[in-house]
């Protein structure tokens, strides 16, 4: 399960509900044709719409970009027994990492640090204890402590370095299901762009512009929420990408209203309706940020948004 996308964002084109019913959103102008690829990504479904007008070249790109989603995917994929994450997970140690793994720790802790340890890949921890508890018996909201405990949930208990990763804590494990979706988006659209390509939008969990819309505009994207048909927001992406965290939508245990969203300061279901988007230059960092920003109050988003003028936040 994909735990943190649970909203629906859409590349606008015209206003047709027909054309919107059918995601078939964006009209390219005569000189560049649209070529698309659809697939599944960290147990998401992802699609990149590329526009050139060498379509063979095009084609061949599309190709590489299909076997870059699968070398990444081989990394980072809680879904794959074998993944590279889930040998990490099992042995606590992962001898030298590649550069992505590099990267990608260095980008968690640095979202770690600025959304106040809101943002922790270790908080699979309480995921896999409460997939545990939950296959036994229901937990309850008073044994979120306990879990968190046990868990020992913190990224401080993971070191890395280019010799090895390791979890400190034998009950620990990690998740970048907050990150990678965005890592993975941002190195699909840099490999677009050192193909010579300038006309895309990628949609691999989360969604980066490649320039402009063929029409020479921003790309129009519409947030919507899984609980209505209607995009209740919109924004417009050049050479950047938004990424966006939703508490609707899933649940541990719906019946008790544990949603699936966990706080990491207290390991307890976070139960504010809320859906919350960022947008930045990069999608992983988007990606991380919307993740943890998601538990800020109002006031202490507005001043995060002054502090890293580098982003917008988008608050519903």
């Amino acid at each position: 399960m994909n735990r943190k996308r649970f909203i629906k964002i859409c590349a606008l084109g015209g206003i047709s509900a027909e054309i919107l019913a059918k995601n078939a959103l964006i009209q390219p102008s005569k000189a560049l044709k649209p070529i698309y690829w659809e697939g599944y990504l960290l147990g998401s479904k992802g699609q990149l719409s590329l526009f050139s007008n060498q379509p063979r070249k095009a084609q061949k790109t599309l190709k590489a970009v299909f076997k870059e989603v699968q070398r990444l995917e081989a990394k980072f994929s809680l879904y794959l027994n074998d993944s590279e994450i889930n040998r990490l997970n099992r042995e606590k140690v992962l001898l030298n990492p590649c550069e992505d793994w590099l990267k990608l720790c260095a980008l968690s802790s640095e979202a770690h640090t600025r959304t106040q340890g809101y943002f922790d890949p270790t908080i699979q921890s309480i995921w896999s204890l409460q997939n545990r508890q939950t296959r036994a018996h229901s937990a309850t909201d008073e044994q979120a402590e306990n879990l968190k405990l046990e868990a020992s949930i913190g990224w401080e208990k993971v070191s890395f370095s280019k010799s090895a990763i390791r979890i400190d804590n034998p009950k620990a494990e990690v998740s970048f299901n907050g990150i990678a979706q965005g890592y993975i988006t941002d190195r699909i659209t840099d490999l677009l762009k050192n193909e010579g390509f300038e006309n895309a939008l990628v949609e691999l969990g989360e969604t980066r512009a490649l320039g402009n819309h063929p029409e020479n505009r921003p790309f129009r994207i519409g947030i919507q929420k899984p609980d209505s048909p209607i995009i209740y927001r919109t924004a417009e992406l050049h050479n950047n990408a938004i990424a966006t965290s939703s508490t609707y939508g899933s649940y541990l245990n719906q019946a008790k209203g544990q949603g699936h969203i966990i706080d990491p300061r207290s390991g307890r279901s976070y139960e504010v309706n809320k859906t919350l988007s960022v947008l930045h230059s990069s999608a992983a960092v988007a990606d991380a940020l919307s993740t943890g920003l998601i538990f800020f109050k109002k006031e202490a988003l507005k001043r995060f948004e002054i502090k890293y003028n580098d982003l917008k936040i988008i608050n519903a």
